[in-house]
């Protein structure tokens, strides 16, 4: 693998660490009465959650399958260590802020949340959940050694991802943990298949274009459509678009900056955004453009500043914490 490889998946990252800043940052302004939830607003969200969430499943399969080799007992219980502490950190820790937050200030919030047990092991809460499930990922998942073996990880997953949209709601899929994995299995390990493919198959940046402009054609008449399948299918063509889009990105200063941040911001855009949004309204301003504008801006900038102090302060293990074990085996 070559170093444009890595930074095409950089750049994938940031696309989809924007797309969820403004997913959620705009759920918030409609839950919060501070724009109306309009046929736009409901296509925008819609076609945002065909594809924002699978693009990150995607990227940490592609460096899960390139970068590890997890085919025996220990190098599973190294793998399943390193994750822990990589995503359990952050998990745990912006998981309960948010969950202290929510509870002092459950009068001045959009959602409330339950007992802090049940945020951390049972329902977690967004966009921590991706961090939950991810590890959970890791957990039942092999790297492949070829294309055989990741043709059998995509079809146990694929049948997974059909089972669980043709018995949602019934047992087991009722279980938080094990709906998730059914849904988002499948995009993990397209990204690990991602990894096996030769680069030049990838640069198609025209196909790209028409793929991204067939599925936002497509999106206009799909996203008042609750079928599961219909909007699987939505998904894939987004991220064949993305994809094929980011290989054939150049890289770019302002990317490359962005795409250092990409944790933090994913970690801190809700924190900043509602506290941003009680300041507002504590301060009696009401103008719907003043709170889109100052949400935006510190939904990306406070989460980048806090990153470069706690930097400075060499407390940044807390957002990408890592740690070195020697594998005996795999």
């Amino acid at each position: 693998m070559n170093s444009k490889r890595e930074v095409w998946v950089d750049y994938l990252k940031v696309f989809a660490c924007v797309l969820v800043v403004l997913g959620h940052f705009f759920q918030s302004m409609v839950k919060a009465r501070v724009i109306p939830e309009s046929h736009a607003y409901q296509w925008f969200n819609t076609t945002l959650y065909y594809f924002h969430v699978p693009l990150f499943f995607i990227c940490s399969g592609y460096l899960y399958q390139r970068n590890a080799t997890v085919r025996s007992w220990e190098s599973w219980k190294n793998n399943a260590v390193k994750k822990l502490v990589a995503l359990g950190v952050p998990y745990f820790i912006f998981s309960f802020i948010t969950w202290l937050l929510k509870t002092v200030f459950s009068g001045a919030v959009n959602e409330q949340v339950g007992g802090l047990f049940d945020v951390l092991f049972l329902h977690p809460v967004s966009p921590y959940w991706y961090l939950y499930i991810l590890f959970l990922l890791f957990l039942i998942t092999p790297t492949a050694k070829n294309m055989t073996g990741l043709a059998l990880l995509l079809g146990v997953s694929l049948a997974l991802k059909a089972a669980g949209i043709l018995m949602a709601g019934s047992p087991p899929f009722q279980i938080y943990a094990v709906a998730k994995i059914c849904q988002h299995w499948v995009w993990f390990v397209s990204g690990m298949l991602l990894a096996l493919i030769r680069g030049e198959k990838l640069r198609k940046p025209a196909v790209g274009l028409m793929l991204g402009v067939g599925f936002i054609g497509l999106s206009i008449v799909s996203y008042q459509t609750e079928n599961g399948f219909i909007a699987f299918a939505m998904g894939a063509l987004a991220c064949c678009s993305a994809v094929l889009i980011a290989y054939a990105c150049k890289e770019r200063k302002a990317l490359s900056f962005f795409s250092r941040y990409t944790m933090p911001v994913f970690l801190m855009h809700t924190l900043f955004a509602a506290l941003t949004r009680i300041v507002l309204v504590k301060l009696n301003v009401s103008a719907p453009a003043i709170h889109l504008a100052a949400g935006l801006v510190m939904s990306f900038a406070g989460p980048i500043l806090v990153a470069a102090v706690m930097k400075r302060l060499k407390m940044d293990w807390i957002l990408s914490p890592r740690i070195r074990l020697k594998s005996k085996a795999g």
